[in-house]
């Protein structure tokens, strides 16, 4: 049997990726996450007088009709979301800002009620591989995948958290993706969006924020990404990630 191994050269150096592991939430009827008293996750079949879109009610084939919002799922976000007139969207965010190499931390051994620069700030310092993304773990990995997070002051992620992230971008590396297993980055009271914000009204563009993810089996430390948005224009849409953990290195 032929076995396949991918692998990353970056300079003289050669990064094996082991078995990649996604990060998307399972949503169904009777297993979703819910935020901000949004409307449920809903599936139907179609059906009119011609057709009907249902195999045990004698239909040819299933077609169901989807109804969801997509911040009660994993999703994705870009400026759009917060700005006053069009601008980026997800189909606008170009296939070079979808993959890249991400450092996840893991700050899921203790309950915060918010990030502050001083969380992030060291393991940036410690960075030694281009990154792209920064991928946030927060206790939210522990729950369960379809815990109701409306009015239980998740955890949020500060300004100060992202202007660490936006001078680091500025001296090293250009993120341009925040990927959380949060609901939200800002707190549910904070109906200005203060980081999300200030992560986006940066210099560094077609950037995008993944909210939402699950990452009860992903460790700390250097991955490859590959996000994988459905192509609409909106300003967020359901979205999922392949996470390849980069393993070993050979000079």
């Amino acid at each position: 049997m032929n076995l396949i191994t991918l692998q990353l050269q970056i300079n003289n150096t050669t990064y094996l990726l082991g078995d990649p592991l996604t990060v998307g939430r399972k949503t169904s009827r009777t297993n979703q996450s819910n935020c901000f008293n949004l409307p449920l996750f809903d599936s139907t079949s179609f059906s009119n007088d011609e057709f009907t879109g249902d195999i045990s009610l004698g239909g040819s084939c299933n077609v169901n009709v989807l109804t969801f919002s997509p911040h009660n799922i994993t999703h994705i976000e870009t400026e759009n979301h917060i700005a006053d007139k069009e601008s980026v969207d997800v189909s606008d965010l170009p296939t070079s800002n979808l993959h890249g190499i991400c450092y996840l931390i893991d700050l899921s051994n203790s309950y915060y009620e918010k990030l502050t620069g001083d969380h992030i700030r060291q393991v940036l310092n410690r960075i030694n591989l281009p990154i792209s993304f920064i991928a946030v773990k927060t206790q939210s990995s522990t729950l369960s995948e379809d815990t109701d997070f409306t009015g239980k002051k998740f955890t949020f992620i500060s300004t100060d958290f992202i202007e660490v992230i936006n001078e680091f971008s500025t001296t090293y590396n250009k993120v341009v993706g925040l990927i959380t297993d949060l609901p939200s980055i800002d707190s549910e009271e904070d109906s200005n969006l203060s980081s999300h914000k200030l992560f986006f009204e940066n210099q560094v563009k077609h950037r995008f924020v993944m909210e939402l993810c699950y990452f009860d089996k992903l460790n700390a430390g250097y991955y490859y990404v590959i996000t994988t948005p459905s192509k609409i224009r909106t300003d967020a849409i359901n979205s999922n990630a392949m996470f390849f953990p980069i393993i070993t290195k050979n000079s």
